[in-house]
């Protein structure tokens, strides 16, 4: 039976859910592609001892733990320590980085890396020491993806300065301190049936504000129609960078 342990931490990240208004009918694949993807990360190099850190809702932390002998979640947001505490976990509230006992055969970092990049240094060295020998700590980032979204914002904002290549940059920087990393490009897909629900939700991970999202909406109401229209309806990917790097 595996054990569970799950610690809060305060870091400030943001999912889709949070980031657009929950009356825009859409669908994501994200947390469906991340299980599959993280799960044969943990099937390849025979992992029995994760953790997890900012697990989330569950959806991806409570299956993943179930892979593994023994399990430990860091999260922060409080309604997502509740989730897991009815899924049964023992959930320890705290400030990473934090005390946690053992060493690791994968640390998991998904959509979980600080927004500040004076943060990245102390953040991944203490997850760093978490690993066994040959453990792995595996990112899941859109940092540096420069993908679709990126070039959506180039074309629709003059000026526009994509501030997460910087923050990919110094992470790079301070992995490959550790290790030599890998990096695998994953598409997840947004899907809707209806252009207008697409160019809504586009123009809130676009738009900073209600006046830039009304201006930016004519033109990219055209570009919805143009470039994202399926048989099925429309769809938008966009792109993780899997980064991957070994303890030796």
């Amino acid at each position: 039976m595996p054990s569970f342990l799950v610690v809060e931490v305060s870091i400030k990240t943001y999912s889709e859910e949070e980031m657009v208004p929950k009356n825009i009918p859409y669908d994501y694949n994200q947390k469906k592609v991340l299980l599959r993807e993280v799960s044969r990360y943990i099937r390849d190099h025979k992992v029995s001892s994760l953790i997890d850190i900012g697990a989330g809702d569950g959806a991806l932390a409570i299956p993943l733990a179930r892979k593994v002998k023994k399990y430990v979640a860091v999260e922060e947001n409080g309604k997502n320590v509740q989730k897991l505490k009815k899924a049964g976990l023992t959930v320890i509230k705290g400030c990473f980085p934090v005390p946690v006992s053992g060493k690791y055969d994968l640390a998991l970092v998904s959509h979980s890396i600080p927004e500040t990049t004076e943060l990245y240094k102390n953040f991944l060295y203490t997850v760093w020491t978490l690993l066994k020998k040959k453990g792995v700590l595996l990112v899941v980032t859109f940092k540096g993806a420069d993908d679709e979204l990126a070039s959506l914002k180039k074309e629709l904002q003059p000026g526009f300065v994509d501030a997460d290549q910087e923050k990919f940059r110094e992470m790079m920087s301070i992995l490959s301190s550790f290790s030599v990393p890998a990096i695998r490009r994953v598409a997840s897909t947004i899907t809707s049936q209806k252009s207008k629900n697409l160019t809504e939700l586009l123009s809130f991970l676009i738009g900073r504000t209600k006046k830039e999202r009304e201006e930016l909406y004519p033109k990219l109401e055209r570009i919805v129609h143009l470039r994202y229209k399926t048989t099925q309806g429309y769809s938008f990917r966009t792109h993780h960078l899997f980064i991957f790097a070994q303890k030796q």
